[in-house]
């Protein structure tokens, strides 16, 4: 994104952030908002293969590569209205990916629209299970559109419990 979430995390402590993003629009307005300071690093980069993107950026944000990556670099991650953007397979693979970057003890917070809710699919389609992985476009409001994958609750659940997460907290608003 625009390196929002960053700064908020910032704001409540945080002592580094490292934003990655595939839309080189969205990196390029974090690395120019007048708010950004040194320890913000953002890149291009999909988060489907996070880690490789990680380590193939080490010079860009200031991660150091090696043994490090193997035990963990973030106390916390934060992945928002990202997996709905990722075909199952694609979140799977991103969710480990996280869990393995994490420090013993770190937290992983993400945020997606409602399964049940998503325009195009669950109950407005009445295809909630058949519609698992299909790609959907849904209308954000007058001029923008995005396209999202079809999931169930239990598909963000298992990815999270799959990869060695404990779901400390869920909440539905």
């Amino acid at each position: 994104g625009t390196g929002h979430l960053s700064r908020e995390l910032l704001n409540r402590g945080a002592t580094k952030t490292v934003g990655v993003d595939i839309s080189s629009d969205m990196i390029e307005a974090a690395n120019v908002h007048p708010g950004k300071n040194r320890t913000e690093y953002y890149v291009v980069g999909d988060a489907a293969q996070l880690k490789l993107e990680l380590l193939n950026t080490t010079n860009q944000t200031n991660l150091m590569p090696g043994a490090g990556f193997d035990m963990g670099v973030f106390d916390i991650t934060v992945a928002s209205f990202l997996f709905n953007c990722m075909s199952i397979t694609e979140m799977n693979q991103c969710v480990g990916d996280i869990h393995s970057l994490l420090k013993p003890g770190g937290h992983f917070i993400f945020i997606v629209p409602h399964p049940s809710f998503n325009s195009g699919c669950g109950i407005e389609s009445r295809k909630y299970f058949a519609d698992r992985d299909r790609l959907s476009e849904q209308q954000i409001n007058d001029e923008l559109k995005t396209n999202t994958y079809c999931k169930t609750l239990q598909d963000y659940t298992d990815a999270a419990i799959t990869s060695g997460f404990e779901i400390v907290q869920l909440e539905e608003v």
